[in-house]
């Protein structure tokens, strides 16, 4: 380990001088295998750095474009309330916004909603309503709406 010490303490790169001299007492023959040797370094350290980039780095998808998702069956019914198999219920996912949805573990969380507040027993929910959620023909979402579909669902 000591030599190694002593070895790298005392090592220094040759100058520019020495450098000159090395390269100019080539023939052409070593001047060929000097320039394939450099040229293979240079492009094998531009792979490994492209390796490491790809490495580190992650797909970002752009803004925009369309997205396509298949099906298997045919839907019955493209409405949130009568929603009866498995098709209805993924077309509903996609096109419908509720004001709460369950996550993957099943729990409530707020969609279009920003927050909510459950009564102490668990059977009230109050929702603040200070944005205005309009449909796609431009009628705004109004409390009404919202009780209109509970009782149909109730309903069901």
């Amino acid at each position: 380990m000591e030599k190694f010490k002593n070895f790298i303490s005392n090592f220094k790169l040759p100058g520019k001088s020495q450098t000159k001299l090395v390269l100019s007492s080539f023939s052409r023959k070593e001047w060929v295998i000097f320039g394939v040797l450099f040229l293979v370094c240079v492009l094998s350290g531009l792979l490994i750095l492209e390796s490491v980039n790809k490495s580190f780095m992650t797909d970002v998808p752009m803004r925009g474009g369309q997205i396509s998702e298949g099906i298997l069956g045919s839907p019955r019914f493209i409405n949130p309330v009568l929603d009866f198999s498995d098709t209805d219920r993924d077309l509903v996912s996609l096109v419908y916004s509720g004001l709460m949805r369950k996550s993957p573990d099943g729990i409530l969380i707020p969609d279009l909603a920003e927050k909510y507040d459950v009564s102490k027993n668990g059977l009230i929910y109050t929702l603040p309503s200070k944005i205005i959620y309009i449909f796609h023909d431009g009628t705004p979402l109004s409390v009404d709406d919202i009780i209109f579909t509970i009782e149909k669902i109730k309903d069901r």
